[in-house]
Formats: structure tokens, C-alpha cells, sequence
């Protein structure tokens, strides 16, 4: 199946060789953010795990670098989440949502 990313909510053709190329579908470009900056969040959350893991399995010698990485880790997984929430804010603040409803 042909999929393309739309530039700014234009319309594109998905279709799978050999079928009708008649089916345009609308595919809003907010809804890509919403979903990339989710997944970008859940890898983040993921590498927090990990991160604490090792700063807890440490030896002595190298706790203070396990530690510093763990703290990147959480610093990115946060950015990351604020990400995920403006994408979700820009996509259901135009529907009529407003932020307190998170």
C-alpha cells in the first residue's frame, strides 16, 4: 500500500498496486504528530527503565556516571513528554477541548 505524508493537511492517494486509484483519503497532519510524539514518549520511558536499572545494579566505582544517565534519561523521557502533550493539545484544542480536560 502507497501511503504519503501530506504536507499540511493536503490531500493524498493510498492505494495498493493493482487496485483502483480513485481513493483519496484526508489525513490530517496533527494526528501523525500525536501518534510519532506518543511513540518518541514510550521509547523515552523505556530507556528510563533501563537507565535506573543499571544505576541500581552498579558498582561503587562507576554509581556516579550510572547515576548521571539515568538523570539524562528522565530529563528526555520529560521533554519528550511535553512533547506528547502539546501534539495531543494542538490536536483536541481545535476540536473545541481545552487543556484542563487532561
Amino acid at each position: 500500500m502507497l501511503v504519503r505524508k501530506p504536507l499540511r493537511g493536503k490531500l493524498v492517494f493510498a492505494g495498493a498496486p493493482g487496485r483502483s486509484r480513485g481513493r483519496l483519503e484526508w489525513r490530517d497532519p496533527r494526528v501523525d504528530a500525536l501518534i510519532d510524539s506518543y511513540v518518541e514518549w514510550r521509547e523515552e520511558c523505556d530507556a528510563v527503565e533501563a537507565a535506573y536499572e543499571r544505576w541500581v545494579e552498579s558498582e561503587r566505582p562507576g554509581r556516579d556516571l550510572s547515576y548521571a544517565a539515568y538523570r539524562a534519561s528522565v530529563d528526555r523521557e520529560e521533554k519528550a513528554a511535553t512533547v506528547y502533550e502539546l501534539a495531543s493539545i494542538r490536536l483536541v484544542g481545535t476540536a473545541g477541548g481545552t487543556r484542563e480536560q487532561f
